[in-house]
């Protein structure tokens, strides 16, 4: 009788003990779930990454998804591409927001075929959307990117790190102007917590020339002055012949967007003098480029009523004070993101844009302006100043012949390095002038042409 009685309990034991095992790893693939959710929301794709990792072989699709998506918004274009590949051959449908997101994964890694043949299944469930329609064409024709390749010439920098640097243009007194997030040297290294990597300062390098005149640039050291106390600063831009400076920067960690400040040339650094009057803890305004009379001032931002992502807005100072930033509208922005605006020669935008069609990630475009309130069409710049990767942060001197571009084309992800840029005078429109004679000389025994 008792061995009766023992067997029962041990059977009840087993089944109990089994369905609170069972409860309790439920419970945990519902925690690390909501806790992978969270941080997702929040941006912080690396933490995310790490939780939906845990119950990926328990998770269902959308968690394959979402870590396919992590990758793809941390630049893991590799690891985005094996994790797309995986639900591909599961032979489940896909959202056509996968589909979007896997042929742009294929279109930064220069696997073209594989990223038209996503668009086309994109554009069979949303046959509407105009923007897919134009990034598939482009990368159908994307010959005609390469058509002005000989009269481009790209030189890696050799004082690049292994670290994000980007922005590179003159400063004054035979200054150049960097924005990094490498090293500081300190035992302990504060980073960012959604690219988990360090946080931005700037910095200034001396510009000199070698034997056979080849620039060189040498002795980096912080920028003058205080402004490298921010937690992130970068980019900047010169205006007021030099003597002032616009720049990013965000303040501390309750006030982490950022923002938009001005800083004057005093004698031996850079002295703070003011802010923007609409930055916001609500929203970033950063990449700020102005005109060098100070009157415009063009940025982006992801301030609400955009076209979607991050924005170019410009604001105009009229009267003593800036006018309301005013979106460019959907001819320059996409639903996506346009960034890194360069005001150049009074009538050139330059900018970034991962919306327009290109060759991948986000590409530079110019946009001619008529005034501040009318621009041209985009027209892509084209290979080699785009690639299959990110590239953005351009300057090009008064004579358009010599610049410089930032890109991530070599190492990929938030490696970002500074390239020199010479380009054929031939291909730009060259302003001349003075009074044009026209001599006519009738022709002899040539019939005119009909």
């Amino acid at each position: 009788m008792s061995y009766k009685y023992t067997v029962t309990f041990l059977i009840v034991f087993l089944l109990t003990f089994g369905v609170s095992a069972q409860s309790t790893v439920f419970n945990l693939f519902k925690s690390n779930l909501k806790t992978a959710d969270q941080y997702f929301d929040d941006g912080k794709y690396r933490e995310a990454l790490q939780y939906y990792k845990t119950i990926e072989e328990k998770g269902n699709q959308a968690v394959r998804t979402k870590i396919a998506l992590c990758h793809y918004l941390l630049k893991e274009y590799d690891q985005a591409a094996k994790a797309y590949a995986k639900l591909l051959s599961a032979e489940k449908e896909l959202t056509p927001s996968d589909r979007f997101y896997a042929a742009e994964t294929y279109t930064a890694l220069g696997q073209y075929e594989n990223a038209i043949a996503e668009y086309k299944r994109y554009l069979a469930h949303v046959p509407e959307d105009k923007l897919v329609m134009k990034k598939m064409w482009q990368l159908s024709n994307r010959h005609y990117l390469y058509e002005d390749s000989v009269h481009f010439g790209l030189h890696y920098l050799n004082f690049n790190s292994q670290a994000g640097d980007l922005c590179f243009r003159p400063l004054r007194d035979d200054r150049m102007l960097l924005m990094s997030n490498r090293s500081e040297g300190r035992i302990i290294q504060r980073v960012d917590a959604r690219s988990q990597q360090g946080f931005y300062k700037l910095y200034q390098l001396s510009r000199d020339q070698d034997s056979l005149g080849i620039p060189t640039f040498t002795q980096l050291e912080p920028i003058a002055g205080k402004l490298n106390k921010a937690i992130n600063i970068g980019p900047a831009a010169l205006f007021d012949g030099a003597n002032k400076l616009v720049f990013a920067a965000s303040g501390d960690d309750k006030s982490p967007t950022l923002k938009i400040y001005f800083a004057s040339w005093e004698g031996e650094e850079w002295v703070q003098y003011g802010e923007f009057p609409y930055n916001s803890d609500q929203y970033t305004c950063s990449e700020p480029s102005i005109s060098d009379d100070g009157s415009w001032l063009f940025f982006s931002s992801d301030m609400p009523g955009g076209q979607g992502g991050r924005d170019i807005y410009i604001a105009e100072f009229k009267d003593g004070q800036w006018s309301k930033p005013r979106n460019l509208g959907e001819i320059v922005n996409s639903r996506y993101d346009e960034t890194f605006p360069y005001y150049h020669d009074r009538h050139t935008l330059y900018f970034s844009s991962s919306g327009h069609p290109g060759l991948g990630g986000m590409d530079i475009f110019k946009t001619e302006l008529q005034d501040s309130s009318s621009y041209g069409e985009p027209v892509n710049m084209g290979y080699p100043i785009n690639s299959q990767a990110d590239d953005f942060g351009i300057f090009l001197d008064s004579l358009n012949t010599h610049g410089y571009i930032t890109s991530n084309r070599r190492h990929g992800g938030y490696d970002d390095d500074i390239y020199s840029v010479d380009i054929d005078i031939q291909i730009y429109p060259v302003e001349v002038s003075g009074v044009v004679k026209v001599l006519e000389q009738k022709s002899v025994g040539i019939a005119d042409p009909q």
